[in-house]
């Protein structure tokens, strides 16, 4: 392949170069004198502007370069002569593995808007202790600080803490999500394309692109399907949780409304309207970032009204220890521990036995996209059709605090 090169015009027309900034003489009509202007342009993409004098132009030069260092990034879309010499002169040895100019040009492009100023100073280890540091980071659930703290600090404990943050390589990332476990190389590969694009390229700026987008993402693995409880497992287990204690409440919150468990523990007592059988759940407070009412059968309005909800914070235990609380009652009920799959079990019921099978008002309910594929993927679940009837027709306990004695399910008439 033989390289034709030809100069850009810029180069082969007679005129006064200095950095981006072109002296332009053009001859007006006989007896008038020639009209000087400068002209400035950003890079060969970017627009010309026009100026009388080189003074102008210069200073607003001045302006643009301090405002790009001032934003984070590099202009390195300009060359010079000698520059541009020094690319031919590249191009010329790496023509006999077959690049082409288009193919250099290309890498250099790239290369320039994935490293900024600070990228090559700043170490990997600083990088993530900044993101650590950041408003954004702190205001996160702390399940979601966990992982991500988790999954970044092991990035930079197989990369190294004192790599700087621009010599961290594509092939490097890669081998370190081989290196997981296939179940959650797809999680690590996610968390880390947050770490790139939301702190080191917004908050932070310590880099302009997202080096994850180049990194070829690894297969998604789904894991083994979790089931749901049904009614008669839910009845055991309640029997040995403490009657309208915080693991009651929280259970029968999850178990009949399908809100995610972060939906529950945040709940306080002014978002319930028991008159009006629902729970309204503001923007932000959920992971769809979107405000939502969720519906209330009679059984769960029934027990709401017999418990002494607070107006402030309904949960005050940690999570965690409220799922440990259900795992030992399941094993006090002989129930197979499933985990607290409240939103799952609540799905899988109300799929046939609420909703008929109704997939958009299922989906307004749990706060779920419309035709979200998602629904079936995770939570529809194959259980017995005369368990979804008791399902959401039967209250768990009974809701007198004087009558907590076995519960005896009436005859429910069919419509």
């Amino acid at each position: 392949m033989s390289l034709d090169w030809t100069l850009p015009m810029c180069y082969q027309h007679p005129m006064e170069h200095t950095g981006n900034i072109t002296k332009i003489t053009r001859k007006n009509k006989a007896g008038t004198p020639p009209t000087v202007r400068y002209r400035y342009r950003l890079g060969r993409e970017g627009k010309p502007v026009f100026y009388k004098t080189k003074k102008e132009a210069v200073a607003h030069q001045k302006a643009v370069v301090a405002a790009q260092k001032a934003k984070g990034n590099s202009a390195m879309d300009v060359l010079n002569t000698d520059t541009l010499g020094y690319v031919m002169t590249a191009l010329g040895i790496l023509n006999s593995s077959g690049l082409t100019p288009e193919h250099l040009v290309a890498a250099c492009r790239s290369y320039s808007a994935a490293i900024s100023t600070t990228a090559l100073t700043v170490t990997l280890g600083e990088a993530v202790d900044e993101a650590f540091a950041t408003a954004k980071y702190n205001a996160l659930r702390p399940s979601t600080k966990r992982n991500y703290s988790s999954r970044w600090q092991r990035l930079v404990a197989y990369i190294g803490a004192k790599t700087p943050l621009g010599a961290v390589s594509i092939t490097q990332i890669e081998q370190f999500l081989a290196a997981q476990t296939p179940k959650t190389q797809h999680k690590y590969f996610v968390d880390l394309g947050v770490l790139w694009n939301v702190y080191f390229c917004q908050q932070l700026r310590h880099a302009s692109t997202n080096i994850m987008k180049t990194v070829v993402p690894p297969e998604s693995v789904e894991g083994e399907r979790r089931r749901p409880y049904g009614y008669d497992q839910l009845v055991r287990v309640l029997q040995e949780v403490t009657p309208f204690s915080e693991l009651d409440l929280l259970a029968h919150l999850s178990f009949f409304t399908g809100m995610r468990t972060s939906e529950c523990h945040n709940l306080t007592g002014d978002m319930l309207d028991l008159d009006r059988a629902q729970i309204y759940i503001p923007f932000g407070w959920s992971k769809s970032k979107a405000d939502r009412n969720v519906h209330l059968g009679a059984p769960l309005v029934a027990y709401l009204k017999a418990c002494s909800v607070p107006s402030g914070r309904v949960f005050t235990k940690p999570y965690r220890a409220l799922v440990d609380e259900l795992r030992d009652a399941c094993g006090r009920a002989e129930v197979p521990w499933n985990g607290f799959t409240g939103r799952i079990s609540y799905v899988s019921h109300a799929y046939e036995g609420l909703f008929n099978a109704d997939f958009h008002k299922l989906q307004m309910q749990i706060g779920h996209s419309i035709n979200s594929k998602v629904t079936l993927r995770h939570y529809v679940n194959s259980v017995p059709l005369a368990d979804t009837d008791v399902y959401f027709k039967l209250p768990l306990r009974r809701v007198s605090e004087t009558e907590w004695g076995d519960l005896v399910a009436p005859v429910i008439e069919t419509e």
